[in-house]
């Protein structure tokens, strides 16, 4: 592949060849799909030829082009970084379509679901997922969309029967408790430090009807 040499005399190459890299492999690394095991298609995935080779596309394609544009004399930090950017996730378009169509039936969350505590946890959805809401597949001015992150937390109420379920009926318990949601990527940053998203809270309410803990094999 294409090499650059690079010297403590190209300081801005080397600096955006490392981003470019870094960059790429944020985008290539998918989120676990289950919390106990990976599927089927993710482990066929992780054991391909896409994903074994990213790392070396990402820095041949970052090296070049970094190279090529400093000594077309595009010298300027950001125009730099950026244009090394857009040839990386061009090179690895291929193997972003495919972690952006692994299945992703469950989402781990953190904590537990008992009284007087939290659960959390973040949903991905990547730029190039079919369901991305900004790649509507007739409009072809379109070719990507932006990476989208959901960070749900559940926070369940206290309780007064005595730190236990409340009752709701014979062989019922419930719980209930306030659901919080930030999201980022559908709209500009918000806030002084552009690290805002939106914000949306509501009431939830969940009735046990079984003590049966697992329900899908």
């Amino acid at each position: 592949g294409a090499q650059a040499e690079l010297s403590d005399s190209l300081p801005l190459i080397s600096q955006a060849v490392t981003q470019g890299v870094k960059n790429a492999m944020e985008a290539l690394e998918p989120a676990r799909i289950f919390p106990a095991a990976p599927s089927r298609e993710y482990s066929e995935f992780v054991a391909g030829s896409s994903y074994a080779t990213a790392s070396t596309t990402a820095a041949e394609t970052a090296a070049a082009e970094a190279s090529f544009q400093f000594n077309a004399g595009v010298v300027e930090e950001n125009a730099l970084a950026r244009l090394t950017r857009r040839a990386v996730s061009q090179a690895l378009r291929p193997a972003r379509n495919q972690v952006a169509a692994l299945p992703k039936q469950a989402v781990s969350l953190g904590g537990r679901l008992m009284p007087g505590e939290i659960l959390a946890g973040t949903i991905h959805l990547p730029a190039l997922a079919p369901t991305n809401p900004f790649m509507p597949r007739l409009h072809p001015d379109h070719p990507e969309g932006f990476p989208i992150t959901r960070e749900v937390s559940l926070t369940v109420d206290e309780t007064t029967n005595n730190g236990h379920y409340l009752g709701a009926g014979y062989g019922v318990s419930r719980l209930t408790g306030t659901y919080r949601e930030e999201i980022h990527g559908l709209h500009k940053p918000l806030g002084t430090n552009q690290d805002i998203g939106l914000k949306t809270e509501g009431r939830f309410t969940l009735n046990r009807l079984t003590l049966v803990d697992r329900l899908n094999f």
